[in-house]
């Protein structure tokens, strides 16, 4: 169309020279503010559980920058998204009983991805999570499945309180999930959800032993950015 808009995006590569350099002047500056990095969602690393071993070369490739990268900011742990498919592959009849063999091999090239990928990470002293986001993650127990398969202290989950596909999920998966978190929860506010008690998600994970950091996530509500962060500050606070 003439005259249109046009936007090209490009992504952050933590390995260039540039990527390296604006990394260490980022640094700096936090340094000179006192200011900290806690963990990074990070979205960059692709195709971790797909089928191809190719696409997870590259995938933990991309994520091994990264952490490299989130060392040098003094990030303790960043996220990893499971990829692969968005919806998850269910169930097929059988002549007895429901059988799931199309997720098994999504779950073991997770697991072997996360490994290397703790691994790498534990050397850069950077823990990599799985949060409760799309895919294979969607369900919490295929995280605690991937956590404890993996079984290595730099792989860990990183809870969202609202990132649900139910609403029976909202406490329930927490509570699956909070037991295996120790370094960052997203103590998130949705009006996705009517019933979004964030003293009660707070609970959950104290009542766990979680002893980490509460980043407070507004995602949306009745409430500006900056409101509905100060409304999520005091909710915690009130519950610690």
């Amino acid at each position: 169309m003439t005259g249109a808009a046009t936007r090209t995006s490009y992504e952050f590569d933590p390995s260039s020279a540039a990527g390296k350099q604006w990394l260490d002047k980022l640094a700096n500056q936090m340094a000179a503010t006192g200011t900290k990095c806690q963990h990074i969602s990070n979205n960059a690393p692709r195709d971790i559980c797909d089928p191809d071993p190719e696409k997870r070369k590259a995938g933990i490739a991309v994520a091994k920058k990264w952490l490299d990268g989130a060392k040098t900011i003094g990030a303790k742990s960043m996220r990893v998204n499971s990829g692969g498919p968005r919806i998850t592959p269910g169930p097929v009849v059988t002549a007895d009983y429901p059988k799931n063999d199309e997720l098994v091999p999504y779950l073991s090239h997770c697991i072997e991805s996360f490994k290397e990928m703790a691994d790498y990470g534990g050397k850069a002293g950077v823990k990599v999570t799985l949060e409760n986001h799309w895919g294979l993650t969607a369900n919490p127990i295929n995280i605690r499945i991937v956590v404890d398969a993996v079984g290595h202290p730099f792989c860990e989950a990183s809870p969202d309180f609202c990132n649900w596909e139910h609403e029976y999920l909202m406490y329930n998966g927490l509570k699956a999930l909070a037991p295996y978190a120790h370094t960052n929860v997203h103590a998130k506010y949705w009006n996705r959800w009517k019933d979004n008690d964030v003293r009660r998600s707070v609970k959950i994970m104290t009542e766990a032993g979680f002893e980490g950091t509460f980043a407070l996530e507004y995602e949306d509500g009745p409430w500006d950015g900056v409101e509905g962060s100060k409304y999520l500050y005091r909710e915690v606070l009130a519950a610690l």
